[in-house]
């Protein structure tokens, strides 16, 4: 037994119990039993009702003041997101599979999620798969032989559950989903895609990662990311393509763990711990930004682990070539981007999202830059860079910092580590304290003003002067609207000189 009243707010009981007339019957299922016998936090609250689950969160959505969305038409499942204090609550609601509760628990993923509470609620738990002893014993056990088979996208969530909880598969798991992996296409993008940011929100990235690769996932997931294994990188490099990646993906999660950021990992690199330090006026700065979500529900933190994943990934698609000695791969940061925006697009991320994705993968190379530092040219490399990356660039400046320790290892020096704590200072510096100086300055002249000046329409042309202008405010060449009229009048003669 346990106290519904102690766990459940009340808000949430009040208005799911109202929906009893509407719905004919409605069950508490799921992850929320789990987490209320766990005595654990319960941020996802998933219901099963006999009639008009669309209706039930669409009216949960409109009585809370939160918002309202259809997951999956044909399997009539939908969501309401309320707002609970400072902690965002999801409610969804799906029809009984089988007819009768019973049924419907026989037919989900694990023993541990194949649990009920009746609503109204009385405390008692329907438990027809002893997911209460597998949960006591820490056992992640399928509810059947077909488990996998039957929705192929558990394959994914096998993943989560294995490193949220750290439970103890049984022997036939892994079979089961090497099984079912080839279903995944199967499976709309939506619900791929939430499962695997559900594994990035809660696992050790790297491990989550690599045991997706023995079970075949992450050539369903990521179609081109199986060639990474055998792409050689060439000294200062110390991996191949995918333990490059990975060690990537796993010192990014380091640097946001010690800001209480991601999934806490058991061990940190000395040189993640030296960063945090040396960027210490920052933290307070940094969790405000990564916990202002670009999508309801979905972080920026795991943005950041599939922009390390893609990073770079076009090392196995584009020709390599050899520069004094060294491997290169010519424009993989460009053919990467333009990978990851396509992923993204399948999988119907946002346009915000999309747009750091690509940014991320695109800019990672440049932070360090040596104009990136030098005293005399910073300020405008700084504002090049956040025109081009966005936001995002905070996110990248980190990537950077992983990306060069992961290159270089046990062999990085301290000038060159140094050198990019200095480029991730600056841009951490100019972002956070002097953002309308250096990152986006109010303009002397508007758009309107400089049409007239130069008898233009509105089009490219327009917004292209208004960021020379912008770039000549940030290095000081303009500072008054005379001299920002002289400095496009000049321009705009020599590119007329030039034929442009």
């Amino acid at each position: 037994m346990i106290n519904i009243d102690l766990s459940i707010p009340q808000w949430l009981i009040k208005h799911v119990e109202g929906l009893t007339p509407e719905c004919e019957e409605i069950y508490l299922v799921g992850g929320a039993i789990r987490n209320l016998i766990r005595e654990t936090e319960i941020d996802d609250f998933d219901f099963v009702v006999k009639t008009k689950p669309n209706n039930a969160a669409r009216y949960i959505a409109n009585q809370c003041n939160g918002d309202f969305y259809i997951l999956d038409r044909e399997r009539q499942t939908a969501r309401a997101i309320i707002e609970d204090g400072e902690r965002l609550v999801k409610l969804d609601f799906a029809l009984i599979n089988g007819g009768s509760i019973e049924k419907d628990l026989a037919m989900r993923d694990f023993t541990i999620n194949a649990m009920a509470i009746a609503i109204p609620f009385d405390n008692r738990i329907i438990d027809p798969t002893g997911g209460i002893d597998d949960l006591t014993e820490n056992t992640l056990r399928p509810c059947s032989a077909t488990s996998f088979i039957d929705d192929p996208v558990r394959t994914i969530r096998y993943i989560r559950f294995l490193f949220e909880m750290g439970m103890q598969a049984t022997a036939e798991v892994e079979d089961f989903v090497k099984q079912a992996v080839p279903l995944l296409a199967r499976v709309s993008p939506e619900r791929q895609r939430d499962a695997l940011l559900d594994v990035i929100k809660v696992a050790n990235a790297k491990a989550a990662f690599n045991e997706m690769r023995k079970l075949g996932l992450i050539s369903r997931l990521f179609p081109g990311a199986e060639k990474l294994p055998d792409v050689e990188l060439s000294l200062p490099h110390t991996y191949n393509g995918w333990d490059h990646t990975m060690h990537v993906i796993q010192y990014s999660q380091q640097f946001l763990m010690e800001l209480d950021l991601a999934p806490s990992l058991s061990e940190i690199h000395p040189r993640i711990t030296e960063a945090i330090h040396r960027l210490v006026r920052y933290h307070d700065k940094l969790h405000s930004f990564f916990l202002d979500d670009i999508s309801s529900g979905r972080s920026k933190y795991q943005l950041l682990i599939l922009s390390a994943f893609f990073h770079d990934l076009a090392k196995g698609i584009v020709e390599y070539e050899f520069k004094e000695e060294r491997k290169k791969f010519p424009g993989h940061a460009r053919r990467g981007a333009q990978i990851v925006k396509d992923w993204a697009r399948k999988y119907s991320f946002s346009n915000k999202e999309i747009f750091y994705l690509e940014s991320i993968v695109r800019t990672h190379m440049k932070v360090s830059r040596p104009e990136m530092i030098a005293s005399d040219t910073k300020n405008v490399s700084i504002f090049r860079f956040f025109r081009r990356a966005g936001d995002a660039g905070i996110l990248t400046a980190i990537l950077h910092l992983a990306d060069v320790l992961t290159t270089y290892e046990n062999a990085l020096d301290d000038a060159r580590w140094d050198e990019a704590l200095m480029a991730v200072d600056g841009i951490f510096n100019a972002y956070f304290f002097h953002y309308k100086e250096l990152i986006d300055p109010p303009l002397i002249l508007n758009g309107k003003e400089v049409m007239e000046l130069f008898n233009l329409k509105p089009s490219r042309k327009v917004g292209e002067l208004l960021a020379l202008l912008q770039e000549a405010q940030v290095s000081g060449v303009v500072s008054d609207r005379q001299q920002g009229q002289k400095f496009l009048k000049e321009l705009v003669d020599k590119q007329e000189g030039q034929g442009l």
